[in-house]
């Protein structure tokens, strides 16, 4: 009798529970928010390859829990009206949520942060350090490979001591199969030499490795910056080293950006990008996809580009892109790590701009004693998150839109703001 009275008990717990956490729902979602893409030029599937995770929020209710809510493949869903399990078990990152749903078996037992996994047509690729799933050996230097056959669902496992120091991160990894190219840093600032690249063969298996690059002796510096590269199957990885401007009575440097290179993983070569001066006053962009190596100048409301050739080491113009604001896409995105062109993707041939909002007022407004204006601006720029897409062909804007929320009562302070994105050419 004893054991049947424990199961009603539970059972009873388990109902109490859920009827509990849906009253809570109900009382803090006074009201349904909604999200919506308008379209200023093109279609809206020219974001098909797009995914997010954003949240809208009404600022002015007496309950303001913000409404989470993803987008991708052109659709919005927000996760309240997800089945109770699936809310159980989401992860905000798509490409983790679809690991999960399609390879099961392959995730168990592995870090769920998205710089520790590489996807091509055939295969995933994890690469993490024994750290990402245990923080008692937070300075092991002990790196787990696992790759996965997408058609035979055959998994290939090895353990791989990287030889450049302890206490080392995945950033990336650049898949050309058999041969991978894994970036690490050492998450010690008091080390000069923290950035690495490792070449491993996966039908050549070593059990320990020599750094392939070792930047802080390359280079002289630890200031190192890498391009954000949604593709990795790009054979080119770019990255630029970062001059100290000045350094404030607590250490802290202002970093400015010096000369841009690029890592060739086929050849193993590194070659500077040529044409490109420190001195001057305009950013430069680095874009990578496959073959392709895009330099572009930022000029604000345009950006003038040229294709790279890398084993000519020279330039050929194809031309200016005008933007839709003088920042986007040159904004930082994610403010926790050392990557530059964050809000700019090379996906299929076509340019991909981000940002979170735009307002010809942000200017004046930072400099003058109108508070509530500022107010304004802010709103505004925390509601738009604007996309641009652009053919690299034709040079041409194939897309230009933004996301908002679909209330109509002006007097409402309902802010939109997304805080993960990335693009894929993967889909479920």
């Amino acid at each position: 009798m004893t054991k049947y009275t424990k199961l009603v008990s539970l059972i009873a717990f388990g109902v109490l529970t859920l009827s509990g956490y849906t009253f809570y729902q109900q009382t803090t979602q006074a009201e349904k928010l909604s999200v919506e893409l308008v379209s200023e030029e093109g279609e809206p599937d020219a974001l098909d390859n797009l995914y997010f995770v954003g949240q809208v929020i009404n600022m002015s209710a007496n309950f303001n829990r913000g409404q989470t809510f993803e987008y991708s493949e052109g659709n919005i869903t927000f996760i309240d009206n997800l089945p109770f399990l699936e809310r159980v078990d989401y992860h905000f990152t798509r490409n983790m949520n679809r690991y999960t749903d399609d390879y099961r078996s392959f995730m168990r037992g592995k870090s769920r942060q998205p710089s520790n996994f590489a996807e091509t047509e055939e295969h995933l690729v994890y690469t993490g350090m024994k750290s990402d799933v245990n923080w008692r050996v937070f300075n092991d230097n002990n790196l787990t490979i696992s790759v996965l056959d997408k058609e035979t669902t055959e998994e290939q496992d090895y353990e791989v001591v990287l030889n450049g120091g302890s206490n080392q991160s995945v950033t990336s990894t650049y898949v050309n199969y058999p041969s991978l190219t894994v970036v690490t840093q050492v998450l010690d600032d008091n080390i000069l030499n923290n950035w690495f690249i490792y070449e491993f063969n996966l039908e050549e298996p070593q059990e320990e490795l020599e750094p392939a690059v070792n930047f802080g002796s390359e280079f002289n510096t630890e200031h190192i910056s890498f391009a954000s590269n949604e593709d990795k199957t790009a054979r080119f990885i770019p990255f630029r080293t970062m001059n100290v401007a000045s350094t404030d009575e607590y250490g802290h440097a202002d970093l400015i950006p010096g000369d841009y290179y690029a890592y060739d993983t086929q050849s193993g070569e590194i070659k500077a990008a040529p044409e490109t001066d420190e001195d001057d006053e305009n950013e430069y962009i680095v874009l990578s996809e496959e073959n392709t190596l895009l330099i572009g100048r930022d000029l604000g409301d345009s950006i003038e580009w040229s294709r790279w050739d890398f084993d000519e080491e020279s330039l050929s113009d194809i031309g200016a892109s005008e933007m839709d604001t003088p920042t986007i896409g040159r904004g930082r995105v994610h403010y926790y790590d050392s990557l530059f062109n964050q809000g700019l993707q090379l996906i299929d041939g076509h340019l991909y701009a981000f940002e979170e909002g735009y307002s010809d007022d942000v200017s004046r407004s930072m400099n003058d004693d109108d508070y509530q204006n500022l107010d304004d601006v802010y709103h505004e720029r925390m509601s738009r998150p604007q996309f641009q897409v652009i053919d690299m062909d034709t040079i041409d804007t194939v897309f230009s839109g933004y996301f908002t929320h679909g209330q109509e009562d002006e007097s409402s302070n309902i802010n939109l703001t997304l805080f993960d994105y990335g693009y894929s050419k993967f889909s479920n």
